[in-house]
């Protein structure tokens, strides 16, 4: 019975060295391309806390594509999509990997500079609308003493998503703007 205590709490620090909050690099738009960075060391496909993050909004229907291309010849770049946003790679433990999520890609298109494996380029159908975690992390990369990270960019694609908040704001500042300009011109 002690040795089942035992293995218990090894998972549980397992799991604990493994979690860490998550940052988000930023919010992926259709179209445009944007830049991000994972640790510069070998596997890290089951180790959430050194993936890179970024979140997006989509529509039950839309088809996102995602176009991901390393820019450092070591790097073996992984993708993955979960359904949600999280606080904490705590939280995504349960998927195991970066292959657990809604939708992943690995090595569908060439490396964009020579290195490793193929970068992912996949298509993702929306079946819930809302926000998604969209995330990269280091597959089968080899190990450079001198990088401080291995650098991607990841275009998506095919997301409907939302509204900003800012612009919902200047819209409602518009529109107060121009009921105030009517009630000026009835006085």
């Amino acid at each position: 019975m002690r040795w089942i205590a035992t293995l218990a709490a090894t998972a549980l620090m397992a799991s604990a060295a493994l979690a860490a909050p998550i940052t988000y690099n930023g919010t992926l738009v259709s179209t445009v391309t944007e830049t991000g960075s994972v640790p510069p060391v070998g596997n890290l496909t089951g180790d959430p806390s050194t993936w890179s993050y970024w979140q997006f909004y989509a529509t039950a229907g839309d088809n996102v594509s995602f176009d991901v291309n390393r820019l450092d010849a070591e790097f073996d770049p992984v993708a993955g999509v979960f359904e949600g946003v999280y606080a904490d790679s705590d939280d995504l433990l349960a998927f195991l990997d970066i292959y657990g999520g809604v939708a992943f890609g690995d090595d569908e298109d060439g490396p964009n500079v020579a290195g490793p494996f193929g970068d992912p380029n996949f298509v993702f159908s929306v079946l819930t609308t809302g926000w998604y975690t969209f995330a990269v992390a280091s597959g089968v990369s080899g190990i450079d003493p001198f990088a401080s990270h291995f650098s991607y960019d990841v275009t998506m694609d095919g997301a409907s998503g939302v509204p900003e908040p800012a612009m919902i704001g200047l819209l409602g500042l518009g529109l107060a703007g121009v009921v105030a300009a009517k009630r000026r011109r009835r006085v």
